[in-house]
């Protein structure tokens, strides 16, 4: 499909970049299905997983060495999923799309991912539940940084899908997508609504649904009770300062706990999300 070349832009009142100033805002990423990100290795990350491109742009001086220039426009000449426009920035108006205090340059604009239509395509599969099923729940996840690492652990440790709650920063934020580092593109993702209504359909599926959570009754992490007619095994992930809901906790079929020095008190969301990934990841 390849690109169009846009006139340079060089006033914060031009219209196209008053619009896309708005982006910066969940409010405009929701009513105009777009999110922006920022980056050479998101843009390659994004062409590399057919993401739905609308727009690249880039500053002056950026696309004005002949590198850089023959870097993004042969990705755009090979990309095929639709025609994408280059809009160039002058008098340093790129610095206003991004929070990067040293920005590459460049930064891509995409349609928000239809993750129910690459969710679903999973879940119909016939070896969906086949007992090998590995998934991860987060619960109100409120750190875009601690977001975005679990979902690039997630798709490192092949994680079939991780579940994200309605209480969850929002998954096309710029630092959960930096965070995520192009994972963002390729993991199957589902947002779940009601999450206590989400664990008793797994659990109905014959799912293993297990919280994270320093309980009394909790058991050492890989100690929890196995059964072999188990469809597969959900681990839920709490917020990073209130941790599960007691509802919650008690909707799982067990509690299980990571084992640590008792010098330290409790493990940052993502980091323990990363510790159980590899330990489902291990068990394949």
């Amino acid at each position: 499909m390849g690109y169009t070349a846009r006139e340079i832009i060089v006033s914060k009142s031009n219209p196209l970049f008053v619009k896309l100033s708005k982006l910066l805002q969940k409010k405009y990423r929701e009513a105009e299905g777009l999110f922006m990100f920022d980056g050479e290795k998101l843009f390659s990350e994004a062409c590399d997983s057919g993401l739905d491109l609308v727009m690249v742009i880039v500053d002056a001086d950026y696309i004005n060495r002949a590198e850089k220039a023959a870097f993004v426009t042969e990705r755009l000449k090979k990309y095929t999923q639709n025609e994408v426009v280059l809009v160039t920035l002058g008098n340093s108006l790129i610095g206003k799309f991004t929070e990067e205090k040293a920005p590459q340059g460049i930064i891509t604009v995409a349609k928000t991912i239809d993750f129910s239509e690459k969710y679903n395509k999973i879940y119909n599969n016939e070896k969906f539940f086949d007992g090998s099923r590995k998934t991860l729940m987060l619960s109100n996840i409120r750190d875009p940084g601690n977001l975005g690492t679990i979902i690039r652990s997630a798709a490192a440790f092949e994680a079939d899908a991780v579940y994200v709650s309605k209480g969850c920063v929002d998954l096309f934020g710029a630092k959960v997508v930096r965070g995520s580092m192009g994972a963002l593109f390729r993991q199957p993702i589902r947002p779940v609504e009601d999450e206590v209504a989400f664990i008793e359909e797994l659990k109905m599926l014959e799912v293993g649904v297990y919280a994270a959570a320093l309980e009394r009754n909790a058991k050492r992490l890989g100690e929890q009770s196995t059964d072999d007619k188990k469809t597969g095994e959900c681990y839920v992930i709490g917020n990073e300062g209130e941790g599960l809901s007691r509802e919650i906790i008690e909707s799982c079929s067990e509690t299980v706990f990571i084992p640590m020095s008792e010098k330290a008190e409790s493990l940052n969301a993502s980091v323990a999300a990363s510790v159980i990934l590899w330990e489902m990841y291990r068990g394949r």
